[in-house]
Parts: C-alpha cells; sequence; structure tokens
C-alpha cells in the first residue's frame, strides 16, 4: 500500500466481477488513494467502502462489518455491461464445433509480448507447462487432461513465439474502455505473425470442419484476475472468448481461427513473481471443450467449489495442481459411462478417482434429478482437495448442461438449485452460502463424521422438485459410508423401487418420434402401458405419434412376482405441423413477389441469401446483380412446429440498360398470349419504340413506333406467335429506356 505496508488479499469471482478479502473473509475496495478499505452494503444493499483501512490482524475493526460482503444486484448489472462480457455464454458457443473431448489431438499456443513489457520466462518453460511429463513433480497441462479422461484425450501441443504487439500493454488492459476490441487485436496479432513465421494453423483443425478448434494465446505479464497486485487492471483478465465477437476472425491456411483462451505468461504471487501454472488454462480450456462454468457466474456463491476444475479447482497449489474433473463433466465429455444402482444392496468403491475413472449414479422419482457418487481422495492431481471420501453430486439435468446445449453459462447460479452440486457432509452449504470453496466437513464422512445420507438426515436426501412449495423426496437412503484405510469407501443402498422415465421430447409435431428412457431406481422388471392399448416390458421404449393430440404415457415397475409397486405418467402433446407453401410471380426488370400460401401456421420468416430476413406475408425482393439467390419460407405453427419451402431467384443478365425519363404503371395481362397491354406515364412528349427481346437479348420484333403526348399512355399490342417462355418488353425513348419481363404462354 501507499505507506509501504503489507496487506494479505486472496481474489475471488470471474472476468467479469471479482472481489479481494482479507484471510479472514471480509472484503475490501481500494480508495482513491490508493488503500484498501474494510467495504460494507450500505442501506441500497450497495457495495461501498468504510473508510476503515485494511490492516492485516485488524480483528477489532473486522467485527463490527459483515464477511464476505458483495455487491448489490444493480452494481452487478452495471459492471456486466461495463465489461461487455453479458454475453460470453453465447460467444463461447461461437465459430465451429467444440474441441473434440477424444483422441490424439493438435493445440496450437502462442506467445506474445508488448513493446514496452518484455516476456520473462522463454519459449523453453512453456514447452515444459504445456508437454512435460510430470512437470514440476505436479505434471503438465497435457498430463492433466491424459489423467482426468484416464487416455482418452492426448493432448500434442505446440509452442510459438515470442511475437510483439502493435501496441503498448496499457493498450490492452483491463481499465481500457476499448478492452474487448483490444484484445481481440492482441490475439489476431499473434495468429498472424505466427501464419507470417510459417505456422500451418490447418493441422490444428482436429476434427475437419473448416474451423481450428481452439487456440491458446499466453502473454508477457500477469494477469488482472489476480487483483491483490498493484494496477491490475493494467493487464488482460484469463479469458475464453471468440475473435469473430471482437473485431473479427483470421482466415490462415484455408481455415478459420476464432475460438481462444487467452492468459498470463506469469503470476503476481504476492510480489514473488513465478510462471504461470496449469490450473486456469486447463479450465478455460475446459470451455473450449462445451464445458460451462460451474461456479457462480452471478457471484452469489462458490457453486461446485474446489472440487470441480470448472468452479474453484483450478487455483489449488497457487494454480500448480488443478483437481481432476468432477463425475458429471467426465460423463458428458464420454469419458465415463456410470455404473447403475438400481438394488439394495452394499457397494463399495476400491480406488481413488485419482487411480480409477469410476461413478454410480443412482435415479430418483424425478426424472431430472438424480445422484452421482465418486471416491476423491487427496492424492496425484487431487492431493490438495479440501476433504477426502465420497463426494455426493446432485444434478438437475434441466440446468446442467453443455454450453452447446444451453442459452446460457448459469448451471450453478441458483443456490436454491444447483445444476451440478455437491452434497456437504456438514450440512452448513458453505458452498451455497459464499463462505468458502471447500473445507474438511464436505465429503462423507469428513470431519462431521455423518455416515447418512437419507430423507431424515442433515443434509437431507429430498429432491429440488417442490410440490405446494415443499420439496418432494427422492426415497434414496445410504447409510453406513465408511472411508477405509486403503482409501476405499463402502455404504449401503436400501429403498424401496421408483417409477420414472425421461421422454426425449414432450412436445412436439406429427408425425413425432419420442425415445423413452428409463430412470427408475431399485426395479428391473417394467410395464410400459400407451394410449393406444399397447403394452411393453422392455427397459426403454420408441414409440411414433402420427396424429396431433394428447397422449398419456404410464410406467410401472414391477415387484418379483410383478405387481406394480409404484408408477408414473407424462403426456406427449403433438402438435398439427404446418405446411411452408409460396408463389413465386416475376414482376418488372429485377423484381419477384413472393405471395405465402402456407396453411396451419400462426407465422413465416422469408430467408434471402445468407444474410437478409422478411416477415411480410407477399415481400418484393429486388436482386441487385444477375445470379442465383437461394430463399426459403420458413412456417412455423403455435407450438413451433415448423415447415421449410426452399426456392431460387434466377436473374439473368441481358446486355440491355435502362434510363430514367417514364414510370411503368402496368402490363397486363401476364402471362399473355397474342395482345398485350402495356400502360406507362410520360414526362414530356416523345417518339415511342416497343421492342421484344429473348433472354439473351437477341431482337425478336418491333411491336410499336409512334409519338406519344406526355402523361399516361395506354397501346394495346398484338404480338406474333412466339414459344412460350420469359420475354423481355423494352419501350425507349430519345430520354428513357424501360424493361419488362412479360411471359408468353
Amino acid at each position: 500500500m501507499p505507506d509501504k505496508t503489507s496487506l494479505t488479499l486472496i481474489a475471488t469471482g470471474n472476468e467479469m466481477v471479482s472481489y479481494l478479502e482479507t484471510t479472514a473473509g471480509y472484503t475490501v475496495i481500494k480508495n482513491t488513494k490508493g488503500f484498501f478499505e474494510y467495504a460494507f452494503n450500505d442501506s441500497k444493499g450497495n457495495l461501498t467502502g468504510s473508510g476503515l483501512i485494511a490492516r492485516n490482524g485488524n480483528n477489532n475493526l473486522q467485527k463490527k462489518l459483515s464477511p464476505h460482503a458483495r455487491y448489490s444486484q444493480n452494481q452487478l448489472t452495471v459492471l456486466s455491461n461495463a465489461f461487455a462480457w453479458q454475453n460470453q455464454e453465447l460467444a463461447k458457443k461461437a465459430g465451429g464445433k467444440p474441441f473434440p473431448s477424444k483422441g490424439k489431438r493438435k493445440v496450437l499456443t502462442l506467445l506474445i509480448q508488448y513493446p514496452d513489457l518484455a516476456s520473462t520466462f522463454s519459449k523453453s518453460n512453456f514447452d515444459s507447462l504445456m508437454v512435460k511429463p510430470n512437470y514440476n513433480g505436479n505434471g503438465s497441462f497435457k498430463d492433466y487432461y491424459l489423467k482426468s479422461s484416464y487416455g482418452q484425450l492426448d493432448l500434442d501441443v505446440d509452442v510459438f513465439g515470442w511475437y510483439t504487439a502493435d501496441s503498448g500493454y496499457l493498450y490492452y488492459a483491463k481499465s481500457n474502455p476499448n478492452y474487448i476490441t483490444n484484445v481481440g487485436k492482441l490475439i489476431r496479432k499473434a495468429i498472424l505473425s505466427a501464419d507470417a513465421a510459417g505456422v500451418d494453423f490447418s493441422q490444428y483443425d482436429n476434427d475437419k470442419d473448416g474451423y481450428v478448434d481452439g487456440i491458446i494465446v499466453m502473454h508477457s505479464g500477469i494477469g488482472a484476475e489476480e487483483q491483490s497486485a498493484p494496477n491490475a487492471n493494467n493487464f488482460i483478465w484469463s479469458h475464453r472468448y471468440n475473435l469473430s465477437n471482437s473485431g473479427g476472425s483470421v482466415l490462415a491456411d484455408g481455415v478459420i481461427v476464432d475460438a481462444y483462451g487467452c492468459f498470463p505468461e506469469k503470476r503476481y504471487n504476492g510480489g514473488s513473481y513465478s510462471q504461470v501454472g496449469i490450473g486456469v488454462i486447463s479450465h478455460e480450456f475446459g470451455h473450449l471443450l462445451d464445458l460451462p462454468d460451474l461456479y457462480a457466474t452471478n457471484n452469489l456463491s462458490e457453486g461446485s467449489g474446489n472440487y470441480a476444475n470448472m468452479a474453484g479447482g483450478p487455483w489449488l497449489n497457487n494454480e500448480r495442481t488443478p483437481c481432476l474433473h468432477d463425475a458429471w463433466t467426465r460423463i458428458q465429455l464420454g469419458w465415463l459411462t456410470p455404473v447403475l444402482i438400481n438394488t439394495i444392496n452394499t457397494f463399495k468403491i476400491p480406488k481413488a478417482l485419482a487411480d480409477s475413472n469410476f461413478c454410480f449414479r443412482i435415479n430418483t422419482p424425478v426424472t431430472n434429478e438424480y445422484f452421482l457418487l465418486e471416491n476423491r481422495q487427496k492424492k496425484g492431481f487431487d492431493r490438495y482437495l479440501p476433504s477426502k471420501g465420497l463426494a455426493i453430486w446432485h444434478i438437475n439435468s434441466s440446468k446442467a448442461k453443455l454450453l452447446s446445449q444451453s442459452s446460457g453459462n448459469s448451471v450453478n447460479n441458483d443456490t436454491s438449485n444447483y445444476g451440478v452440486g455437491l452434497i456437504q457432509a456438514d450440512g452448513r452449504f458453505d458452498l451455497e452460502k459464499g463462505n468458502n470453496r471447500g473445507d474438511g466437513g464436505d465429503l462423507f464422512p469428513g470431519t462431521s463424521n455423518n455416515r447418512s445420507f437419507t430423507p431424515f438426515s442433515s443434509p437431507s436426501s429430498s429432491l429440488n422438485y417442490k410440490v405446494g412449495g415443499i420439496k418432494q423426496g427422492s426415497n434414496v437412503l445410504i447409510s453406513n459410508i465408511i472411508q477405509n484405510s486403503d482409501s476405499s469407501i463402502t455404504f449401503t443402498v436400501g429403498n424401496k423401487p421408483s417409477a420414472g422415465f425421461i421422454p426425449s421430447a414432450i412436445t412436439g409435431c406429427a408425425p413425432l418420434t419420442v425415445q423413452f428412457e428409463n430412470g427408475s431406481a431399485f426395479s428391473t422388471n417394467y410395464l410400459w402401458k400407451f394410449n393406444d392399448g399397447s403394452a411393453s416390458t422392455n427397459k426403454n421404449e420408441l414409440k411414433t405419434f402420427n396424429v396431433a393430440g394428447s397422449y398419456p404415457i404410464t410406467l410401472y415397475v414391477l415387484d418379483s412376482i410383478n405387481n406394480p409397486v409404484d408408477s408414473v405418467t407424462q403426456i406427449i402433446t403433438v402438435g398439427e405441423s404446418p405446411k411452408a407453401i409460396y408463389q413465386l410471380i416475376r414482376g418488372d426488370s429485377n423484381n419477384f413477389t413472393l405471395k405465402n400460401l402456407s396453411t396451419n401456421f400462426l407465422y413465416i420468416i422469408w430467408r434471402f441469401g445468407t444474410n437478409q430476413t422478411s416477415t411480410a406475408n407477399d415481400p418484393v425482393y429486388t436482386v441487385t446483380s444477375p445470379g442465383k439467390v437461394p430463399f426459403k419460407l420458413i412456417a412455423y405453427s403455435q407450438n413451433q412446429c415448423t415447415d421449410t419451402a426452399y426456392g431460387e431467384l434466377d436473374y439473368w443478365a441481358t446486355g440491355l440498360t435502362e434510363a430514367a425519363g417514364s414510370k411503368i404503371i402496368a402490363t397486363y395481362p401476364n402471362p399473355y398470349t397474342n395482345e398485350l397491354k402495356i400502360q406507362f406515364q410520360l414526362y414530356q412528349k416523345e417518339n415511342i419504340k416497343l421492342t421484344l427481346y429473348d433472354l439473351l437479348g437477341s431482337k425478336i420484333e418491333d411491336l410499336y413506333l409512334g409519338t406519344n403526348e406526355s402523361g399516361e399512355n395506354l397501346l394495346t399490342l398484338k404480338v406474333n406467335d412466339h414459344p412460350s417462355g420469359l420475354y423481355f418488353l423494352v419501350i425507349s425513348g430519345s430520354s428513357f429506356k424501360k424493361i419488362v419481363r412479360v411471359i408468353h404462354q
């Protein structure tokens, strides 16, 4: 601080919003003189300075304040808009498919420094960070993903640089009003420099979809996420973004470079400065793999805490030893298939996650809620976990989705209903309250020696699903949880059978095919009953509904002598599909009229070419140059069923040019047989000539030659018999020429 005293602070937050706290958990903010003050929430709930300078060990002042003070919702809204990250969840999905989660894949890392801030560490340091086996006794970036995927994702990382930016580091600073745009310029500079140096970008398009699957860019200096560092906002906050949202992507070697992750070369570490670890890199690379954040992106809680890499886990051991990816994440990436528990028995997980890729799943009567159980011990990449034992995850699949499957990045923003929530054995809900990112009481049995997880325990196995405001029971009863000396975990599951199933769709358009996935618990005997009187004893079912209507589907679970013990019914609603139909009418010259003749629709959208749309019922489209313009008509029903009709506007060049001087009012009938009327308006008295041409611009015949007065004129033309088709009628005078399309039939 300005008076040369030191203050130990802990940074928390994300790219958009960050906080600094003392080691005792009290929030501080920097005042205009450079001192950190204890912060509190004023009468409006806004976070503001107290005027009390924060000092190490200043406990008397801290007792007057509340820990973990946070911004008000109004302040969060302002910050979100200011930092322009409010659309980050969409940006994380832009540009090609996610990075492939399996196989041997290539990753590109580029190093870039500033003309006024040179790099501290050499390229060889980053070669080691990314790929050296057992790097620094912890493991490299490559090691981390090999272990988390259990050998299913093998990353071959190439490092190039250092390159030099066009501007000084302050130009790209988080404090710069043009932060997002300027960082995009820095990333593009690194790409263009590497391309000029001969880097072949095409080899980093692993799935051959025309997009580089995501690059890593590391800049000199520290990251703005270390808010305890002096002038931290003079640097870039580590993030995952897309160039298409910050100035435009880059085409190099025939592929588009768009998605990237950006990180610093080093950490402040209280002034000791050291090379960056693999933690934040592994987290942001998770976004390239399509993973959402599992911390609360609204900063109201800690989400999955230090037990998930997509939450607080990347920062363990000062970012050197991020925890392994959690069970839900490994399942989503295709690295793990859980073992379903559906019988009453005693079960054992013999090895820790660090030694075995394994988890159990227990379903509940509510189809979108289930539990995952895994063995987490303090070893390998998990050795800095806050707790060891049985991790019980409550999953709400309506919230827990990959980025490409959702419209947001808010899996764990609702503290009363996390998407991927850790059941904390001590029942304190510290993660939901934001008190910490994990402690010794979290995993079962934990420091509280909690050996049960039942409807009657604390925490209980009740679901988030409510009826009449009351959480419903899961019927899950786990008891006798034992952490054995050999790191294995045993537990007993006892329960009654319960019915549940997940339809692939509950609404849709006829014909609607629905896959019914059985999610029943503690049963192996089933009976499906359908509205048409049919029945099945299969575990899962597939049914097609060809007619609009509401269809009740019931699943029974049976005991050992096939008596029903539980059932559940869901309604499948099938809507009538619309039919997209249009009529194309060619107007004069290059104008086309489209008429909507669709049936069973609520509204329609026309799409022309690549970027033009219209919601008009009968739009007129003008083709500005010769060529073919594809279009489609999309009809939407009230239940959002769709049908699409396709077409093409074809405009040929004729070599005929137009000049001003008259106005065509009407040409009829069109199509015509042997007589054609043309009504036009002259701005002055003119000698008029009307000539008929074919599509190649060749003259067919002269139809009229005469003098006409100014004002409106009507001519009736006798036309010789010609082959049916499209022709051009040219009306010309001394000061004008007009071209009209006519059709002979």
